[in-house]
């Protein structure tokens, strides 16, 4: 078996709690939490992003 890299192992880790966090949700439920994470991510860390 290959050994994974620890960012890769990181990245499933993250991939499978968001996985057991939204598999009850709607399409739009699920929507609304990413883009509430989203949100809360900007600003914790001051991030901008270009709008159009």
């Amino acid at each position: 078996m290959i050994k994974e890299p620890r960012a890769m192992a990181e990245i499933h880790k993250i991939r499978e709690k968001h996985y057991y966090e939204t598999m009850r949700m709607t399409d739009a439920e699920e929507r609304r939490y990413f883009r509430k994470k989203a949100e809360n991510l900007k600003r914790e860390y001051g991030i901008t992003l270009p709008t159009k």
